[in-house]
């Protein structure tokens, strides 16, 4: 069993994340980025306090999100990851490379999801802009190129090489680390290439993904390929705005049959943005899987963490009676995924809704609808329940 600790986390110690186009930084998901004021990658100095504060038992500022759900009652992003234990370099302050160096080019995406933000995609910058202050002191092509740089030079020790976007795929630096990859001494350790796609692109795009993706595994890579579907048809393109269903089908069943019974594959999981818009519908995306002999591909422990309006535990005791309409549900063979999804939102139904987020959600999604034929709770008629008592 692995030795405990109230303040274990692997991830400084594990993942170390860049984000070139604004020039930030962060050693796990859960935590804001950081500004990139210096090129001491993976080692900046919040990040080696972070590791002597997390040894020692101090809880640390960075980690609040995770500090602040646990004195609620509440499963955090390190228990749900099961990422909670002593790593076994926990003894050093500073780590010469991690083993997953994710590497976010831009915000670059073709969809403007409404659980999303202007961080993560470049259409809702267009609407909110991210003011130049926010931006590192380092950031853009120079630190593109660094950042490339630093995966050549540390190509033999970094075991996943995780690419986050916006949309991955579109970025014209997706080629480039394929290339990388490509061109490494084929006495180099494999890696794991390991990213998410709305697989929503043209043909031309499309082409281009799979051919990268074939030769990959034909030169013994793995893949962690996580596909998002938040919700299918109509409901899909409601949470996803600009999706059009059937582009998105098509590429979606060109992969599949190509490359789900392809030797050496790796994982392909389904990437579910779980949300309060989502919940009670998990189970339709279970069916479609399903019956699509789509197995094999497993949903994603994922969870929204911003917006407020949008985030599971901003509705607190309302989610009792998500749990009673999921406890009937039938999830096929993704039985593990239910249990999962049940034990989160049991962690969090004890606690009071945040009727200001509730009351922004409302006001949101009301002026979302306007134009819209298809309104939220037409696409949504269980989710009436998020709204009660307004």
């Amino acid at each position: 069993m692995p030795d405990k600790h109230n303040t274990y986390c692997t991830f400084p110690w594990e993942m170390y994340s860049i984000d070139v186009g604004f020039g930030w930084w962060r050693p796990c998901p859960r935590i804001d980025y950081q500004k990139l004021n210096d090129s001491q990658f993976n080692n900046h100095e919040a990040l080696v306090s972070l590791r002597k504060d997390l040894r020692n038992g101090v809880k640390n500022s960075l980690c609040n999100k995770c500090w602040k759900d646990e004195e609620q009652g509440i499963k955090s992003y390190r228990q749900v990851l099961k990422q909670d234990f002593k790593h076994p370099l926990i003894s050093l302050d500073t780590v010469k490379t991690p083993k997953v160096f994710e590497i976010k080019f831009s915000n670059l995406c073709n969809l403007k999801c409404v659980f999303c933000s202007n961080r993560c995609s470049s259409l809702w910058e267009r609407e909110i802009p991210i003011e130049s202050d926010d931006y590192g002191s380092l950031h853009g092509d120079s630190v593109s190129t660094q950042s490339l740089d630093y995966l050549k030079e540390n190509y033999s020790e970094i075991k996943v090489i995780q690419l986050f976007g916006g949309e991955p795929v579109l970025h014209k630096e997706f080629n480039q680390i394929f290339d990388l990859i490509k061109n490494a001494p084929t006495s180099a350790e494999k890696k794991t290439i390991s990213f998410s796609t709305n697989l929503f692109f043209p043909e031309n795009y499309r082409k281009s993904f799979e051919d990268n993706i074939t030769t990959l595994l034909d030169l013994g890579h793995k893949l962690y390929m996580r596909i998002s579907i938040d919700g299918l048809k109509e409901q899909g393109e409601y949470l996803r705005t600009g999706l059009d269903w059937n582009v998105f089908e098509k590429n979606l069943f060109s992969f599949t049959e190509k490359f789900l019974d392809y030797p050496n594959l790796g994982r392909i999981k389904c990437n579910i943005a779980l949300n309060i818009t989502n919940l009670v519908y998990l189970d339709r995306i279970m069916d479609y899987l399903h019956s699509n002999n789509f197995g094999s591909i497993t949903p994603h422990y994922n969870y929204v963490g911003k917006p407020e309006r949008f985030m599971l535990q901003s509705y607190g005791k309302k989610l009792s009676t998500a749990r009673k309409i999921i406890e009937k549900q039938n999830f096929y063979t993704f039985n593990t995924y239910k249990e999962h999804v049940l034990s989160l939102i049991g962690s969090m139904e004890k606690i009071e809704p945040d009727m200001n987020a509730i009351k922004d959600c409302k006001e949101w999604i009301d002026q979302y609808d306007q134009g819209r034929t298809n309104k939220f709770l037409d696409l949504f008629p269980d989710n009436a329940y998020m709204f009660e008592g307004l």
